[in-house]
């Protein structure tokens, strides 16, 4: 434990996507590759019991789940948890609640998303905002969903059909809602103090 993971995407018009990288970084900030092939490399977070590794590749429009080994950081097959249909925007950022659920910001689809262990979709919140970028839970007691959203942008080739990109932006807000669950609580960082 104690261990930092991170994604890394890479953007060049004129090449693929697909050189982003999970990395992990140890305790003694030495960082290494756990998988790669990624478009961009977006939110991730740990099943209550550590065990899980849930990851979100935006521009591929899914949410990947990986088996984690705590005592060794080494991961195991990835699996596609959730494909995000073209016309519900993007998965962003992500959090897991205490109940071992997969919430997701959708970024172009006005909303977040709550998944259960299954990659079903139990619960889906609308937001004024159109793209919603990420969200993490907070308050003292982790029942406190906070929300963030982005300005408008350029248009983009991953833009859902029928996307308006000039119209109906809240963006550059930062919401907060009781959503009826508290956040699962994970383990802190520990580079450089081993």
């Amino acid at each position: 434990t104690g261990r930092l993971v991170s994604g890394s995407c890479f953007y060049n018009p004129n090449e693929s996507y697909e050189r982003g990288k999970l990395i992990q970084i140890d305790t003694r900030g030495k960082a290494r590759v756990l998988d790669e092939g990624f478009e961009l490399a977006n939110g991730l977070g740990f099943s209550p019991d550590g065990r899980t590794l849930y990851f979100a590749d935006s521009v591929a429009r899914r949410i990947y789940s990986y088996d984690y080994h705590p005592k060794t950081g080494d991961l195991g097959h990835r699996r596609i948890f959730v494909q995000v249909p073209l016309t519900e925007g993007l998965p962003d950022g992500l959090a897991v609640d205490e109940e071992g659920f997969v919430w997701s910001a959708q970024w172009y689809g006005s909303c977040i998303v709550r998944y259960d262990p299954d990659g079903k979709v139990q619960n889906r919140i609308i937001t004024p905002a159109k793209q919603t970028s990420s969200l993490a839970f907070g308050g003292s007691d982790l029942d406190t969903l906070f929300v963030t959203s982005a300005g408008r942008s350029e248009p983009m080739p991953v833009m859902p059909p029928g996307y308006d990109a000039e119209n109906g932006y809240f963006g550059g807000r930062l919401y907060a809602l009781h959503a009826g669950v508290k956040g699962s609580r994970q383990e802190k960082t520990a580079i450089g103090l081993a």
